[in-house]
């Protein structure tokens, strides 16, 4: 068996190195995208990675912390999954083929604070039986689930939007 000597300098390998890296690197070459839609550029990747991880950490979302990951497979579900890696928190995925109860077990038990869930996907969330959750986060627009949601926040998320920093263009 060959061991390959691991670099003392692993900064080049981590994820957000390389999307930092690949957005300098090919910044108007398609990153993400679904059929019949024009994809995200590597630039537009960057820009809208760094404002999401932007608002989860004025949300106090902080390395090591648990993000859950509910939604379909999309460019916003591919930006939502880098933010949260990139800024050193966990992804919880969440399959959306799971029944609801399945999910209840898999926030509680993961301890996730914040959750990224499709506008399809929320019936299947109970946010009166979650403790841990402060925060969800729809996947569609990245606009806020409003009952335990402060406006700051909301503010913050829409003012984003409205520069063209978390939409879908």
């Amino acid at each position: 068996m060959i061991k390959t000597p691991i670099p003392m300098d692993v900064k080049p390998y981590t994820i957000k190195a390389l999307l930092e890296n690949t957005v300098r690197r090919f910044p108007n070459q398609p990153s993400l995208g679904l059929y019949n839609q024009p994809p995200f550029t590597y630039s537009q990747l960057g820009e809208k990675v760094a404002a999401l991880s932007s608002l989860l950490k004025a949300q106090g979302v902080q390395k090591g912390d648990r993000v859950a990951l509910l939604g379909e497979n999309s460019p916003q579900w591919g930006i939502a999954y880098l933010a949260i890696v990139t800024m050193g928190a966990i992804v919880v995925p969440i399959l959306p083929g799971f029944p609801a109860d399945d999910i209840q077990i898999i926030l509680k038990h993961s301890e996730a604070r914040i959750l990224f869930v499709s506008h399809k996907q929320m019936e299947k969330v109970f946010l009166d039986k979650n403790k841990y959750l402060q925060r969800v986060v729809f996947l569609d627009d990245f606009t806020l689930e409003h009952s335990p949601l402060g406006s700051a926040v909301q503010g913050l998320v829409s003012e984003a939007i409205d520069q063209g920093r978390l939409d879908g263009e």
